[in-house]
């Protein structure tokens, strides 16, 4: 055999065991949905752990003026403040407050028709974005084209997605995954059109927690917006949603971080606010509330991290302001306000 021939083998043989290698290291985080999409493969790679940790972030808008910051910028702009926490994640999970299309024009100033470009898929999977919630009021912007483009490019980018902002069944709002042999059932909701039948929302909760045995995380479109607290369908829906058996509730759509309360020993947080937006109109809507589920050892974790956003530029609170952000939210949800003055609940399972 000649030395180019053999060489052109061993380069084959070496790409092959480069990709079984990499199979493999992802054996743990396996992801299963009432979509056919593939593994999620996270380009920002975890940090390993023998804990399972799930990031919850709110409302991510990637067009209008935020396109242009990112055109300007960078991607790093958006995301570099927040790299390394996503990194000791095994999933971050937000609401992805808008379509994602091929044909795509970009939103004007003030316009509320959101459109983000073909590439924003592949932005947020390299930032370690791994599945998102479509459970909202601007799913649909783009009409069903725009619907059907979102879910080519998500799974082309190995992003999860669940919920629709228009039906509440198990075929599009749920998806599962399981996580070092921890199950999780993410189900999304959007209460903010009049589609939205709250019995069928509590029947699926239900029929999800019977027949999966999962921990079920409801990740849920509602509330006033700009109202930093809930109002009355939000306090007595999730508890409803807890009854029929929520172990976790994440809300967004009022574009600021509301109250956090717990019922029956399930966390509430009625709003975590903005993740990546533009408004930038007041102190509220630039701040933000990210939250770290973590299973240990029969003891469930939540991490409150404070966020703050200067022009879409997103970082992590800390030190003096952290605590006093923090000490605020405490005074405003009193059923816990030990665990969030000091940034931190404990449930023993």
């Amino acid at each position: 055999m000649s030395l180019g021939k053999f060489t052109s083998i061993f380069a084959i043989l070496v790409a092959l065991v480069s990709i079984f290698s990499f199979s493999g290291a992802r054996k743990n985080t396996q992801i299963t949905a009432s979509v056919s999409v593939p593994l999620i493969v996270q380009h920002v790679e975890p940090v390993v752990s023998s804990s399972t940790r799930i990031l919850f972030v709110g409302d991510m808008m990637l067009g209008r003026y935020v396109e242009k910051l990112l055109a300007q910028n960078g991607e790093s702009y958006l995301f570099s403040g927040t790299r390394e926490v996503f990194r000791s994640a095994n999933a971050v999970v937000g609401n992805l407050e808008g379509p994602i299309v091929y044909n795509h024009i970009p939103t004007l100033s003030g316009g509320m028709q959101f459109s983000f470009a073909s590439g924003t898929a592949n932005l947020l999977a390299r930032n370690g974005v791994t599945i998102v919630s479509r459970a909202n009021n601007h799913g649909l912007d783009r009409g069903v084209l725009g619907w059907a483009d979102t879910s080519q490019l998500l799974q082309r980018s190995h992003v999860q997605y669940f919920g629709s902002p228009t039906q509440t069944k198990p075929s599009v709002s749920v998806a599962t995954t399981t996580i070092n042999n921890e199950q999780i059932a993410f189900v999304g909701m959007n209460t903010t059109f009049p589609t939205f039948v709250a019995s069928v929302g509590e029947n699926l909760v239900r029929e999800v927690a019977s027949t999966t045995g999962a921990f079920v995380v409801i990740s849920i479109h509602w509330g006033n917006e700009y109202e930093l607290e809930p109002n009355i369908f939000q306090k007595e829906y999730a508890r409803k949603l807890i009854l029929a058996g929520a172990d976790l509730i994440i809300g967004h759509h009022p574009h600021v971080v509301q109250s956090v309360d717990e019922y029956q020993g399930v966390p509430i947080f009625y709003s975590l606010g903005n993740f990546l937006f533009d408004q930038y109109f007041s102190k509220d809507t630039q701040e933000g509330l990210a939250v770290m589920l973590e299973f240990a050892d029969g003891v469930v974790t939540y991490k409150l991290l404070p966020l703050e956003s200067v022009r879409s530029s997103v970082s992590l609170m800390s030190g003096v302001l952290k605590s006093q952000w923090l000490s605020t939210l405490a005074e405003r949800s009193p059923a816990v306000a030990m665990g969030v003055e000091k940034g931190e609940l404990v449930i023993v399972r």
